[in-house]
């Protein structure tokens, strides 16, 4: 009898172990995509801030000794720069969904004493 029950549960047991195995597989998927989706929103967001420091060269070309950059005239440099600093705040917003606090606050510092007067918050 007990032999019988034993037997009648292994069906059982192997769903369980083959439910779990799924599982795990599953939530290892999972954490990858949003591993994939965060390092693309920092990239995004470094290339962002790249733009603004890459715009501003621009606008001082003539007063630096190693000028590899096109020169732009103040009035477009501002224009640029607020265009700029617009995708940097979208992209900081993209941030501030998919990283952990620690991140948020590491990378706020700098932004702060950087953009001080910008729309940039942390939330």
């Amino acid at each position: 009898m007990l032999m019988s029950n034993l037997l009648g549960a292994i069906p059982a047991l192997i769903g369980v172990v083959v439910g779990v195995a799924d599982r795990v597989r599953w939530k290892r998927g999972q954490a990858v995509r949003w591993d994939e989706r965060r390092v693309d929103v920092y990239a995004e967001y470094a290339r962002a801030i790249k733009r603004i420091h890459m715009t501003a060269l621009r606008m001082v070309s003539p007063h630096m000794a190693d000028d590899r950059a096109r020169r732009i005239n103040h009035e477009d440099g501002l224009a640029m720069l607020a265009q700029a600093d617009a995708h940097r705040t979208e992209a900081w917003e993209a941030v501030l969904l998919l990283a952990d606090q620690e991140t948020t606050h590491a990378a706020f510092r700098p932004l702060q004493a950087n953009f001080p007067r910008s729309s940039a918050r942390l939330a």
